[in-house]
């Protein structure tokens, strides 16, 4: 940057430091001099910018139209899986690191410095002056009681083996802790930017999150009521006051009531869209695009027992199914065809010498060495959750009639989908990794969550696992390599497509922008026009 930017940047940091600037005013006058917003909002995590006088008051109300609602009404985020879960759990929430820039650089929230002291520690020193919304401060002891909850392997938290391994935290003071993991963990950093700190008291009362959830975070949870979440801004927040007053998740099944909800303004974003709704909007200067997708993929889960149970069965599946085409002619490109068991932007991703490419010969072949010639039917459950997602099912189940195997099908809402879809032989459906590290969902394959998704349970997959979380740098790339060729070349589920995930934005809404994991951290960016 030339020399007149450093001195305007200069300017505006002073004036930010003296509280004569508020944070939205600077990073409008900072994107006014060409940095982006992802550069902007990095210069503020630098500086350790905090709350200042001369912030604006929040205002206005944005409503998020969801093609789901939360996994369940109870706000503990570590034991359900969902956009609207981790939307929430992302504002309300606050975690000891975070996602603050759109580049998917972390950054300090909670902690103002971390750094590994061993293999197996992380030490941070903790922000200062933090209060969670009821006021209580927040403290060592309330970041302890959340995260060795969270790294108990008896504790029954989902996000246990999935995002965590086994740790627990030791308080050195009252602002210093270490985090100590049994063994290396090498995407820890990134679970600890999506790890929400909860009030120690929460902890020792979970029926509480029954009721409601309390954080350190940009918004404050009001209600669950008709389909709808309900927030509203944390002006006492450290990292100062959000945009928009407040803030609604909205859940609307129907594609088409989403669309149309954003056009009446009805809505202001809806989210993970589909081409025939991109299409509604394109050329039309009030609404914009945004897309930053975690490392998502469209997956067709297949229970892994009867007649799937067999390799050779499910390889003849990804052979009868034209992926391309379902891409190309459903999903209209939004989506990309994955040849490995990770999404195509995730660290490692190397393309597998087997594509397993559209041929039914192949497939016909597999089965009938299988013991099946026209004589095997699947059940599969279908519903809204995916975009174009019962167009979806009908072509695979046309594709799989034409090699021979009979498919039944069922539909039910998104709520019934979630919590009877492992009844069924397929079902569609979205693994995205909620800390932008493929660890994440390469998890799913083992243990009790394997079991309880897929209905899998092969031995060779927990060292796979282990051996990629305990390395680091390139030979972690690698290892992560290996376990997604050996999860290729098992087949457990079809790898569809990745989810591009584009959101439509009303151009009433300014300075949204999306970090690419599954929340909305950077949110308490955004301001709203009337």
């Amino acid at each position: 940057m030339d020399t007149v930017h450093d001195s305007k940047l200069n300017e505006l940091r002073a004036a930010l430091s003296a509280g004569q600037l508020g944070r939205r005013d600077f990073l409008k006058q900072a994107t006014a001099l060409g940095l982006s917003l992802s550069g902007a909002i990095g210069l503020l995590a630098r500086w350790g910018a905090s709350p200042v006088a001369a912030q604006d008051a929040p205002s206005g109300t944005l409503v998020i139209a969801n093609a789901e609602p939360p996994t369940s009404a109870q706000w503990d985020s570590y034991t359900v899986f969902g956009l609207v879960d981790a939307q929430v759990a992302s504002l309300v929430h606050d975690s000891l690191l975070g996602y603050d820039s759109v580049d998917g650089t972390i950054v300090g929230h909670l902690a103002t410095a971390w750094e590994m002291t061993s293999p197996t520690t992380m030490q941070l020193t903790l922000r200062e002056g933090v209060t969670f919304h009821d006021g209580a401060p927040v403290t060592a002891e309330d970041v302890k009681a959340t995260l060795d909850r969270a790294g108990d392997p008896e504790g029954g938290m989902a996000w246990h083996g999935l995002i965590f391994p086994a740790m627990s935290v030791n308080i050195i003071d009252a602002t210093t802790i270490e985090v100590v993991t049994e063994a290396v963990f090498g995407p820890l950093e990134k679970s600890l930017a999506v790890a929400p700190i909860f009030p120690a008291a929460d902890i020792a009362n979970p029926e509480i999150f029954k009721e409601r959830a309390i954080g350190a975070g940009p918004y404050k949870w009001v209600s669950y009521t008709e389909n709808k979440v309900t927030m509203e801004a944390n002006t006492e927040y450290w990292g100062g006051a959000p945009g928009i007053q407040t803030v609604v998740f909205d859940y609307i099944q129907d594609a088409n009531a989403r669309i149309s909800a954003l056009l009446a303004g009805q809505a202001d974003i809806i989210t993970r869209c589909s081409s025939e709704q991109l299409d509604r909007v394109s050329g039309d200067d009030n609404y914009y695009v945004v897309d930053a997708p975690p490392l998502t993929q469209i997956v067709c889960i297949y229970q892994n027992r009867d007649n799937l149970a067999s390799k050779e069965v499910r390889q003849a599946l990804a052979f009868a199914i034209d992926r391309q085409a379902i891409v190309d002619g459903i999903l209209m490109g939004v989506g990309k065809v994955p040849y490995s068991a990770i999404a195509t932007n995730a660290p490692g991703y190397q393309e597998q010498p087997e594509r397993f490419d559209y041929n039914p010969d192949k497939a016909r072949e597999l089965l009938a060495a299988a013991g099946f010639e026209d004589n095997l039917t699947l059940t599969m459950a279908t519903t809204t959750l995916v975009p174009h997602q019962k167009e979806i099912d009908q072509a695979i189940a046309q594709f799989l009639e034409d090699v021979g195997i009979s498919v039944d099908i069922t539909t039910l809402e998104v709520g019934a989908f979630r919590t009877s879809y492992n009844q069924y032989d397929l079902t569609l459906n979205t693994l995205a990794s909620f800390n932008y590290d493929p660890d994440f969902t390469l998890g799913f394959y083992a243990g009790a969550t394997a079991e309880a998704v897929w209905s899998l349970n092969d031995p060779a997959i927990q060292p796979l696992i282990d051996a990629q979380r305990q390395a680091s740098g390139d030979d972690r790339l690698a290892k992560i390599n290996e376990m997604a060729a050996y999860l290729w070349d098992q087949q457990p589920t079809l790898y569809l497509s990745d989810e591009l995930w584009p959101f439509i934005v009303s151009s009433k809404v300014q300075n949204y922008e999306r970090v690419p994991v599954v929340g909305e951290p950077l949110l308490r960016f955004a301001t709203k026009s009337e």
